[in-house]
């Protein structure tokens, strides 16, 4: 914070913003047992929600990051519905069918991304904190990451955490006590899409604008689930260190 040069304050403070949209993985993947390849396209839905609540109603940035969460846990919802009954390769592979989907059809309406030219997204200001400088929102991003992280632990240490650990052991065994391995990985898989969508605002944030082209092709999805996976899917220090490599 104190000696990083402007350029490393902007990839620090890019990968921070990462670091949530790979928490989302440590969710849905470490803690949920699906193998999501579509998280980009709810950190997108995020960032493009985040800007068109911003420009339409005028209201504060982290109101519309929060909302627009909201808008990815619902459409990660519905995707989980027929997902999370599938087995694990096919599920990758719906998943990556959204992807897919989201970028050739959805993402091109201008409704939704605003066409050709990124739609800009400002800064917070927290009273009279001003986030334009880098070092400030980067302050304020780690807290942030911090809270999302303590967030993901709590599930993972909780209830819903040890019943999916339950069924990662043996499906079948953890159906004959009572729990219902679809409900529990719908809830993990639509948190997790409630994470990326609000790392997607924050990092949209950051750059002060949604591009879908430089942030949040599919491609980029299928990069930063390696990254998680190989570092670690369970890690939470693994998705932080993933996001800024």
């Amino acid at each position: 914070w104190a000696v990083l040069d402007a350029e490393w304050l902007t990839i620090i403070g890019s990968g921070v913003c990462l670091g949530v949209i790979l928490l989302s993985m440590t969710m849905v993947t470490g803690v949920g047992g699906t193998l999501s390849l579509c998280q980009a396209s709810f950190a997108a839905i995020g960032a493009f929600g985040t800007a068109k609540l911003v420009a339409a109603t005028g209201m504060p940035v982290l109101l519309a990051m929060i909302l627009g969460a909201l808008v990815a846990a619902a459409v990660g919802a519905l995707v989980a519905i027929p997902v999370v009954r599938l087995p694990a390769v096919y599920a990758a592979l719906a998943t990556l069918a959204f992807a897919l989907f989201f970028e050739q059809t959805i993402r091109p309406l201008v409704w939704v991304s605003g066409g050709s030219v990124p739609p800009d997204v400002p800064r917070p200001q927290i009273g009279s904190i001003d986030l334009t400088d880098n070092r400030s929102f980067i302050t304020v991003a780690a807290v942030i990451t911090g809270v999302v992280s303590y967030g993901v632990i709590l599930v993972r240490r909780g209830t819903t955490g040890r019943f999916l650990d339950a069924v990662r052991g043996s499906e079948v065994a953890a159906a004959s006590i009572g729990i219902n391995p679809a409900r529990l990985r719908l809830v993990a898989f639509t948190i997790a899409a409630a994470i990326a969508g609000f790392g997607g605002g924050l990092l949209a944030s950051f750059d002060q604008e949604a591009n879908y082209e430089s942030r949040f092709v599919f491609f980029f999805g299928l990069v930063w689930v390696t990254l998680v996976v190989t570092a670690g899917a369970r890690s939470i220090h693994a998705a932080l260190l993933s996001g800024i490599m």
